[in-house]
């Protein structure tokens, strides 16, 4: 029979074992990760903050836009490219 102080000395031997074997898990998979990997999570993509109009005009594309209004009242923008 196991005592109360022996049961929780084990117990928290067990969650400092599972404890250590987290962070080593977790340190060998960033580790493995090739550099270019975690150079490239750190990047943004230029286009990123552009809204829709922009995208289309910096690929070289033409645009047009058109309103469209709901049964219910709203009103849409639309974009459209004519050709490319």
């Amino acid at each position: 029979m196991l005592l109360a102080t022996e049961y929780s000395i084990e117990k928290l031997l067990s969650f400092l074992f599972l404890g250590i074997l987290s962070v080593l898990v977790l340190l060998s998979s960033y580790l493995s990760m090739p550099m270019s990997e975690s150079k490239q999570s750190l990047t943004l993509d230029p286009d990123c903050f552009h809204n829709i109009t922009q995208l289309i005009a910096n690929k070289g594309y033409p645009w047009e836009e058109h309103k469209v209004i709901t049964l219910d009242g709203y009103i849409l923008g639309v974009y459209c490219i004519p050709h490319g």
